[in-house]
């Protein structure tokens, strides 16, 4: 009786940290445009908003991505930059109240 409410104290306090290590699921597709330079689309594969951002070469760019939506495409200043110059972050948007204000 007493393990029984052990176990169940612990897996009750363990049970709010599966959620917040959850990662959820986005696409990421790389692509040349016209002239010559790399871009970037992120791809949110969940049911649920999600807070955003691409970087590179210490530009980053904020945005919402929308249910099972994709971002605008986002390019690279210089072409001597490839997909490894990119970093990507996505997040669920109860968790970044503060991305609220960007647009989809």
């Amino acid at each position: 009786m007493v393990i029984s409410r052990v176990i169940l104290g612990v897996v009750l306090l363990l049970l709010p940290w599966h959620q917040a290590l959850a990662i959820p699921k986005i696409k990421t597709e790389f692509k040349r445009n016209n002239e010559g330079f790399m871009r970037i689309k992120v791809i949110n594969e969940t049911i649920r908003v999600l807070a955003c951002y691409v970087a590179i070469d210490g530009r980053r760019v904020k945005f919402r991505l929308p249910p099972r939506g994709h971002s605008k495409w986002y390019k690279a200043t210089d072409k001597r930059y490839n997909a490894k110059n990119f970093s990507t972050w996505c997040d669920y948007i109860e968790l970044h109240p503060e991305y609220e204000k960007y647009v989809f």
